[in-house]
């Protein structure tokens, strides 16, 4: 009686500690399940935002005169501009020429050609570096306090455009982004 009660602890025992692992190798089985489900969306995340954020394709691009980060391109005229865009929130003068802000974008246009010869986007919520930059695009060809304006610019010569960000101080957030050709 006591060798059946010995033979019937022991297969308990096994019993139980075959449950043990089986259910460990379920946990790991589920947490590698999270983690690697965890590990796509914050890769997902990151391509997410990596998207939105300045890339060397906004040089590519300027090149050609397009504006990477909304795809509108230099040369375009009010009225193209504004069968796109709709009604500008606001219109007035600057330096010389018509400006149209609308939400996101505002259009600088040639009063001579009535063509868009600048496009400028608030950025400040990228909360984009100097260092950030210089990563994405590399070193600009000019970094300074741009007196007439009052803002530190990075700026990168695009032959006919010009690639320019905008922070009040070098050391600050970079707020604004312009292309604007080259007159």
């Amino acid at each position: 009686m006591r060798g059946k009660m010995i033979v019937s602890m022991a297969v308990l025992l096994m019993l139980l500690t075959g449950c043990g692992q089986v259910a460990g190798e379920v946990n790991q089985h589920a947490n590698a399940a999270v983690k690697i489900n965890y590990d796509s969306v914050e890769r997902e995340i990151a391509e997410r935002h990596e998207s939105e954020s300045v890339t060397f394709d906004w040089i590519e691009k300027g090149y050609s005169g397009i504006f990477a980060p909304t795809n509108d391109r230099l040369g375009e005229t009010f009225e193209e501009i504004t069968e796109r865009e709709g009604e500008p929130i606001e219109t007035g003068y600057y330096e010389g020429g018509v400006y149209l802000q609308f939400e996101r974008v505002t259009f600088f246009i040639n009063p001579e050609t009535q063509r868009s010869v600048a496009i400028a986007l608030q950025i400040e919520e990228e909360a984009l570096t100097e260092k950030e930059l210089k990563k994405a695009l590399g070193t600009p060809d000019i970094s300074e306090m741009n007196q007439m304006d009052g803002y530190w610019m990075f700026s990168y010569d695009l032959d006919d455009y010009e690639l320019m960000f905008e922070a009040k101080s070098k050391d600050d957030v970079i707020e604004f982004v312009w292309l604007r050709e080259v007159l």
